[in-house]
């Protein structure tokens, strides 16, 4: 009985090592389909993140009452995203354009009254358009 259960147990822990041994070697790997996959996958994510500034912008719009020169940088700062996200899906990025898009938004953040939450939201926004200017 005893070496019945040993030897199951010998035999179970060596199918388990191979087991192991053998997943260990396997490696997957990733590929995009083709480079227009990748593009297309591209500026749908940069869409997203233009939409989600978009958000952000009207959250800060409405979250408190703002004076003149608070709107005239809200405005300021979704046209120029508007233009850059209209070059981005028409194939077209521009830096400069961008580079305008994040200084505008900084505006924002510096000057206007803004929730914390808000503040925060659009300092995130900001890192990631940054890190759309490297890409």
């Amino acid at each position: 009985m005893r070496k019945q259960i040993l030897m199951k147990a010998v035999a179970g822990a060596g199918m388990l090592f191979c087991g192991l041994t053998a997943n260990a070697q396997y490696q997957p790997q990733y590929q995009y389909p083709n480079r227009y996959e990748q593009r297309r996958y591209d500026i749908q994510d940069q869409n997203r993140l233009f939409d989600r500034v978009r958000a952000d912008l009207e959250r800060a719009s409405a979250s408190f009452m703002t004076g003149p020169g608070d709107r005239f940088r809200l405005n300021a700062a979704r046209e120029q995203l508007n233009d850059i996200q209209n070059l981005v899906s028409s194939g077209n990025f521009d830096e400069h354009e961008l580079q305008q898009a994040i200084v505008a938004l900084r505006r924002v953040v510096n000057n206007n009254r803004l929730s914390d939450r808000t503040r925060e939201d659009l300092e995130r926004d900001l890192e990631r358009m940054r890190e759309l200017r490297w890409r």
